[in-house]
């Protein structure tokens, strides 16, 4: 009889799909953990396809049980602490089972790590719609079973019943690969730097709850967290009330997420600056991760990978950020790092005079521009970050998203700038890193929660 020392740490669900081939694969790679007892196996298929599906497989999976979904809420049949579910259309990898607590309301993605080094951003077209979590999160579901158990469906019935559910970080490439080397000198910022959290709001109550939650669940906890919103038809009171510890401050105007930004660094005098949209949200170590890894490196600007929520085609897909940022830009023009998933020192922005506060969109970019310059910039080899693509936003909107007249125009404008520079740069003749464009500092209504230090 099976002892609970020997229970193995997890039970893995494979979904079947049409493919009989694709599944053999997985199954014999989740063969290795099984034997090794890491985990147990389950076959997901609805009972009317359970005798067909047995008749394709191999033999060697005979012995392997199938279980039908409509059947989990009335008697689920899993007995380990921890699940993992992979959908027939993801790929297969080892769960990290070591890193998901045996309790608790928590989620974890589970993407296939990369095995080569990432020189530019790239989005990942095999979805990711995988998750690892304790039992308990998918006995909470079952409650009131989403249509599907696919990560998107998972966290958009999480967020539908407002479950306080946190997200932990997943790797993003293989062993020893995916990594920045470290910076020679003393490093910018530390792990015991004070940070503040600017989230720019604007029109985004649907999910300012699950970005804020985020940030009030960091695992290394933030000095202060404020939502500044930019001219809404309505400030966010109601949501931003139920977070004490956050500050709403509200623009009389609309000026665009780099102007409240700059003022509210130029009104504070936190040692970083870590940002988030208020459409996305973090997973709970990604504060904790961000500074060990500036400390480590030497960065004074530090990003993560993301992990993105496609709201048209209710896919999730990972993007992956190139670890040396320095490198990508002296080769050539493109932002190595996702803005909103950024750690920035305070001196680094000093230094440079700010973002381009006179520019509504685009301002990252030509902030990094200038940045690499004269600091580190890397990105972590985690999945830290949350983002949630969906149409009306800056980057999706047809008058100021990627592709529009408007932002070519004025990327061109930007570029030419720093084509200028890197010029300056080989004739070791003195760059011209102030701002594109300022816009000057914005007057804010204090709507509720502390003042800001």
């Amino acid at each position: 009889m099976e002892t609970s020392a020997a229970r193995p740490l997890g039970t893995v669900i494979l979904e079947a799909g049409q493919s009989i081939q694709s599944l053999i694969a997985k199954l014999d790679l989740a063969l290795i953990g099984r034997e090794a007892g890491r985990h147990r196996i389950l076959i997901a298929c609805p009972s009317g396809e359970q005798a067909a599906l047995a008749r394709s497989l191999p033999d060697r999976f005979r012995p392997l049980p199938m279980t039908a979904p409509e059947a989990w809420p009335a008697a689920l049949p899993i007995d380990t602490q921890r699940v993992a579910f992979l959908p027939a259309e993801s790929a297969f990898s080892p769960p990290l089972w070591d890193s998901v607590p045996a309790d608790g309301m928590l989620l974890r993605p589970w993407p296939v790590p990369i095995h080569f080094e990432i020189d530019l951003p790239s989005t990942n077209k095999i979805p990711a719609n995988g998750w690892v979590a304790p039992t308990t999160l998918l006995r909470l579901l079952l409650q009131k079973p989403p249509e599907r158990l696919d990560l998107f469906a998972v966290a958009a019935s999480l967020t539908e019943r407002r479950t306080a559910v946190g997200f932990l970080s997943a790797p993003a490439f293989a062993q020893a690969i995916g990594r920045a080397s470290p910076a020679p000198g003393p490093p910018p910022l530390r792990r015991d730097a004070s940070v503040l959290a600017i989230v720019p709001h604007y029109r985004c109550e649907a999910w300012l709850e699950q970005c804020l939650r985020s940030l009030v669940r960091q695992t290394r906890p933030l000095q202060a967290i404020v939502v500044v919103d930019d001219a809404s038809p309505s400030p966010p009171r109601e949501i931003v009330a139920g977070f004490p510890a956050v500050t709403l401050l509200a623009a009389r105007e609309n000026v665009g997420p780099y102007r409240l930004v700059q003022t509210i660094i130029d009104r504070t005098r936190f040692d970083a600056y870590m940002f988030q949209d208020a459409d996305d949200w973090s997973s709970d170590d990604r504060l904790a991760l961000l500074l060990d890894g500036a400390e480590r490196l030497g960065a004074a600007l530090i990003g993560c990978q993301e992990v993105c929520f496609d709201d048209a085609g209710r896919q999730v897909r990972t993007s992956l950020y190139p670890p040396d940022g320095n490198r990508l830009l002296s080769e050539r023009l493109m932002a190595p790092i996702l803005h909103p998933s950024s750690l920035v020192s305070r001196r680094l922005v000093t230094r440079l005079g700010g973002y381009a506060s006179g520019v509504k969109f685009g301002g990252d970019y030509e902030f990094q521009l200038r940045a690499h310059h004269v600091a580190r910039l890397v990105n972590l080899d985690r999945y830290c970050y949350f983002r949630r693509r969906r149409p009306g936003s800056l980057w999706t909107s047809p008058e100021t998203g990627n592709g529009s007249p408007a932002r070519r125009q004025q990327t061109e404008q930007i570029e030419a700038r720093a084509l200028a520079n890197a010029r300056r740069a080989e004739a070791g003749r003195e760059l011209d890193l102030a701002p594109f464009s300022r816009g000057g500092p914005i007057a804010l209504d204090h709507i509720c929660g502390p003042a800001l230090g």
